[in-house]
């Protein structure tokens, strides 16, 4: 048996278990850098479900409670998927609303003989790249509010909007002094998918679909997508 058929027998058996547990996940394959989960993205539909990435394989013996960790295994058949994927759950009513109708999720690895595995998105973000008048990130002399960042719509030009991502709060930046801004700017750690022909670097700028802001501090694409580290901001 070679290794094409070997993983195909995997998919097919994913694909069959997914039936009996899952439920129907639409497919979303954006093709553009705005808004992935519209109707002219959707591809089609498949049972799946998912399970916390360290909980092992496919483990359903206890609830998701990891809140800091993005990552989940994928139950479903990995042939109708790609890389960059989102995996949106329909709205559930009834009486019992199961734990898998959270996401989207974006399909961030399918390596071979292993569990598909995907990120779970929290929120909805719009990435912009400052213009030539815009303010840098940093704290303005005698300001107690933190980091202030002007945004300005004739400052910014968009470059990924309103797109699903992973945030995930890190550390809260402390300062020594008693002024009123010493509970210092939240950090945060975000995961997004990777569109195409987008950079994303140190700078730009974030809004999410609550109203937040923040400012991109490191920015790595990774096999698993971007990975950005960001500081809360004021406008």
């Amino acid at each position: 048996m070679n290794a094409a058929l070997l993983q195909a027998r995997v998919y097919s058996g994913y694909a069959k278990a997914a039936l009996r547990i899952g439920y129907t996940y639409s497919i979303y394959r954006p093709q553009g850098t705005s808004a992935p989960l519209s109707s002219g993205y959707l591809i089609g539909t498949t049972p799946a479900a998912f399970t916390s990435h360290k909980a092992g394989q496919f483990n359903f013996d206890k609830p998701d409670d990891l809140h800091d960790r993005p990552f989940y295994h994928a139950l479903l058949d990995g042939s109708l998927v790609q890389v960059g994927d989102f995996l949106v759950a329909p709205p559930v009513t009834g009486p019992e609303i199961p734990p898998v109708a959270i996401g989207p999720f974006y399909i961030a690895a399918k390596d071979p003989l292993t569990p598909i595995l995907a990120v779970r998105c929290t929120r909805t973000i719009t990435i912009s790249a400052p213009g030539p008048s815009q303010t840098s990130a940093g704290y303005t002399p005698g300001s107690y509010a933190g980091t202030i960042i002007e945004t300005g719509a004739s400052n910014v030009a968009p470059l990924i909007v309103d797109w699903p991502a992973s945030i995930l709060q890190g550390s809260r930046n402390i300062k020594e002094t008693v002024l009123p801004g010493d509970l210092g700017a939240g950090r945060w750690v975000m995961m997004l998918s990777a569109p195409p022909g987008v950079t994303l670097t140190q700078g730009m700028l974030i809004a999410d679909d609550l109203g937040n802001n923040y400012g991109v501090q490191t920015a790595e694409l990774t096999p698993r997508g971007w990975l950005l580290a960001a500081e809360s901001t004021h406008t």
